[in-house]
């Protein structure tokens, strides 16, 4: 997922996931996405007890944290994003059983990646990047896809 947001971006012209290559690269950028759900199990009981005729929800809400380094090292800026989705559950949404959360889980993930990057450019903290992806950022080609 990561991956296919970056090449979209087109921002850099080399890329690794790989730690040992981190040493050749000109920026680090640090990802980490946390889950911290939060779901009433009252609810969800009563739920089940009712054979989901009563329905519930759950909320999973993520957290992407990234640090971006540059090639010394020195942390040159920290960002962090919120977001979240809610999955109701019950009887009256089997009509909707096709439609899964897991997309809209992985919009939710590359919607925070493409935020990071396009305030990574307006933060200006790149020396220099690849600036095809620069453009069509600034153009608003990126945003909503």
């Amino acid at each position: 997922m990561t991956e296919k947001v970056i090449a979209e971006a087109a921002l850099f012209r080399s890329h690794t996931f790989e730690s040992s290559q981190a040493k050749d690269m000109d920026y680090l950028l640090q990802m980490e996405m946390t889950n911290y759900g939060k779901a009433d199990p009252v609810s969800a009981w009563i739920t089940g007890l009712t054979l989901y005729i009563v329905p519930t929800a759950a909320t999973d809400n993520y957290q992407l944290t990234a640090k971006l380094f540059d090639h010394n090292g020195q942390l040159l800026k920290t960002y962090v994003y919120d977001d979240g989705v809610t999955t109701w559950m019950g009887i009256w949404f089997l009509p909707m059983v096709g439609k899964t959360p897991a997309s809209t889980v992985r919009s939710v993930w590359e919607n925070m990646i493409r935020t990071l990057f396009r305030d990574i450019l307006r933060d200006n903290v790149l020396s220099y990047s690849y600036l095809d992806g620069y453009h069509q950022l600034a153009n608003g080609n990126l945003e909503g896809r």
